[in-house]
């Protein structure tokens, strides 16, 4: 069985409104030092954008997850900060995008997560803005 039927499947089961012809959904998750650490938000949408009840839990699903992250040819890391990433269905395509940072100082994130800042936020945002980004993405239709 192909990988994206496993996953249509799993997400079916779960939520048995859904109609993978005409619905989409949303699985986004980001990870750093070696793994994802978890999936950070998963909507199941209908074609008129209600959001559908569901059982479905990503983290239930990681290595199915990972498996077509992988086939896909996406690329990611978890090293340092770590990628964010996004996967979504509809159209009976399955789209994966991701962003990778290029460069990354340990000593300039620690900095910016520091209490003694006047605005905690104002910095961390700096040093992100700041970042080489790397972005990258697949459909995949195994």
């Amino acid at each position: 069985m192909s990988l994206k039927r496993q996953l249509l499947d799993a997400i079916k089961k779960d939520t048995p409104e859904f109609d993978e012809t005409n619905d989409y959904f949303i699985i986004e998750f980001e990870g750093g030092g070696d793994s994802f650490i978890s999936f950070s938000h998963c909507e199941i949408e209908n074609s008129k954008g209600e959001v559908l009840e569901s059982d479905f839990n990503p983290d239930e699903h990681y290595e199915l997850i990972m498996e077509i992250m992988d086939k896909s040819g996406v690329e990611y890391t978890f090293l340092d900060c770590g990628s964010f990433c996004k996967m979504s269905y509809g159209g009976g395509e399955i789209n994966i995008y991701t962003e990778s940072p290029l460069s990354f100082d340990d000593s300039d994130y620690s900095k910016a997560w520091q209490d003694d800042w006047d605005d905690e936020d104002e910095a961390r945002d700096a040093y992100y803005d700041d970042m080489e980004i790397k972005f990258d993405e697949a459909t995949f239709n195994d």
